[in-house]
């Protein structure tokens, strides 16, 4: 199974264009997911608070230490020498850098095929620059302003580049073009989740922290038994609350047990105590592919375990 990070290594705060102070980002994660976290608000030239961010972030930290929470900035390059629109006392305080292709010169004039080619040379520069940790959206202007896919050679190397520079490419699901995502996909079941950063952009909706990972995250096949008992029915419930992609079978000896109408498939299997119970959990595990197998009974749990 392909293996994913769950972070969220690029949110903004009301430090910059963001809509939700930092406790509130801090609190929402701490009652939610509890994702490890990199706040990465907007700096240029100009930005005077970044100490003060600092310091607000380290006192928060004290208070939720369930998780872990960088000190980050996104800062975009200015030109073709790779210039950042920030300055080095920034760059020093902060923990992690996410570097960015936003707006360059006469955008808003190019016909699609010289915006891709601009940003296309603009993010392999910022791909080699050592003073980043994370590529940003790359090719994110290409979407925005015509909803256009990059060609995938023009990804690969500048993913090539991240690799080689030790930068993270980051996957960002709103941003991120079908090339993108392709690349992304790829790489990540060949075992190469490291090279990657996982990104909300969240500026907004703080139900945003961490939909990029769990957006990459491979689809889960579940099998909960007792599905007409109250524990089976409540692990139905959680599952389905679930912001990992799942797939729920649910198995039980009667076919009246509700949860099994509430399942993506269902299947019939004997008592518990019945010998034949064992060798049909094994046939429907392999039927349909199982991960994880959650018992909703006592005497299932107690048949389950004496067979593991």
């Amino acid at each position: 199974m392909t293996k994913v990070i769950f972070e969220d290594n690029h949110i903004h705060s009301t430090y910059s264009d963001g809509r939700n102070t930092l406790a509130e980002i801090f609190e929402y994660n701490y009652y939610h997911d509890k994702l490890d976290l990199t706040i990465t608000d907007h700096v240029d030239k100009n930005t005077n608070w970044f100490k003060k961010y600092v310091r607000q972030i380290k006192n928060l930290r004290k208070k939720y230490r369930d998780f872990s929470v960088k000190i980050g900035c996104e800062v975009k390059i200015i030109d073709e020498n790779g210039e950042l629109n920030t300055t080095h006392e920034i760059l020093k305080m902060a923990e992690t850098v996410v570097g960015s292709v936003h707006h360059f010169p006469n955008i808003k004039s190019l016909s699609a095929n010289e915006l891709i080619r601009k940003e296309y040379e603009l993010t392999k520069i910022l791909a080699a620059n050592d003073q980043i940790d994370i590529l940003g959206h790359p090719f994110s202007m290409a979407k925005r302003f015509f909803n256009a896919d990059p060609p995938l050679e023009y990804v690969k190397d500048v993913y090539n580049t991240c690799v080689n520079n030790g930068i993270k490419f980051e996957y960002n699901k709103k941003n991120s073009t079908p090339n993108v995502k392709r690349l992304v996909y790829q790489e990540m079941a060949r075992g190469h989740f490291k090279n990657f950063s996982f990104g909300s952009d969240m500026h907004d909706d703080l139900n945003e922290l961490g939909s990029s990972a769990f957006d990459i995250a491979p689809t889960i096949n579940v099998l909960v038994t007792g599905a007409g008992a109250g524990v089976g029915q409540s692990i139905i419930k959680a599952v389905r609350l679930s912001r990992l992609k799942t797939r729920l079978i649910a198995v039980d000896s009667s076919h009246l047990s509700a949860g099994l109408y509430r399942a993506d498939a269902a299947h019939l299997v004997p008592l518990a105590s019945e010998k034949k119970y064992i060798k049909k959990i094994i046939e429907i595990s392999k039927k349909e592919k199982i991960n994880i197998i959650f018992p909703g009974t006592d005497v299932e749990l107690k048949a389950l375990a004496l067979n593991k």
